[in-house]
């Protein structure tokens, strides 16, 4: 993995990249605090040209978060997408809907991720990532924790660049990335599902 970004900038740089409809002032509220917590970080997000990325500069500012601090990206091919990670310190996942396949690239690229948990499947995705990886503590519970991981971690440039060398080989290493077992993991789920709708009946 390359360095860390914060050692070459001088600032922390946050991210999301997943899809930018999963964003609302929802999300960009704990985001605008994490800002504020971290002294000269900035936050990287996906989105095409349009009124939107002004919206998102207005209501940042409204936080207390002035717009140059805020950058956007458009979508890429991915190779290229890859690379953006290279810039990248932290990656925020989204809530209540989350997004499980841009945390597992962000994790393959040596980035930590910091999910919001929620009680639904699709509010889940990237807890269920980050306990399959072994990152439990990267997964809050409420969004007073989510702020609380992203700012420790932020202020914690060692363990950040231990992550970023890691990362990798702890995917790897994971469920996640043993097909033979999350296969036969679902079948057993299924099964156990089956079984139980049959003593319902």
């Amino acid at each position: 993995m390359n360095s860390l970004p914060a050692h070459e900038c001088g600032h922390v740089t946050f991210a999301c990249l997943s899809q930018f409809g999963k964003s609302d002032e929802r999300v960009w509220q704990p985001w605008a605090r994490i800002l504020r917590q971290t002294a000269g970080s900035r936050l990287v997000l996906t989105a095409g040209m349009g009124s939107h990325r002004q919206r998102v500069w207005q209501f940042f500012e409204g936080e207390g978060v002035t717009a140059d601090r805020i950058d956007f990206v458009v979508s890429r091919p991915f190779a290229a997408y890859l690379e953006l990670y290279h810039a990248i310190d932290i990656f925020l996942d989204t809530f209540p809907c989350s997004g499980p396949t841009a945390s597992l690239d962000s994790l393959w690229m040596g980035v930590p991720v910091v999910s919001l948990a929620g009680a639904t499947g699709v509010a889940r995705g990237g807890w269920s990532v980050l306990h399959n990886a072994g990152l439990p503590e990267l997964a809050a519970g409420c969004e007073e924790d989510y702020v609380k991981i992203a700012t420790g971690l932020a202020s914690d440039l060692p363990r950040l660049g231990e992550l970023r060398s890691t990362l990798r080989s702890r995917l790897e290493a994971s469920p996640i990335m043993n097909a033979r077992r999350y296969a036969g993991d679902l079948e057993r789920a299924y099964r156990k599902m089956w079984q139980e709708w049959c003593r319902s009946r």
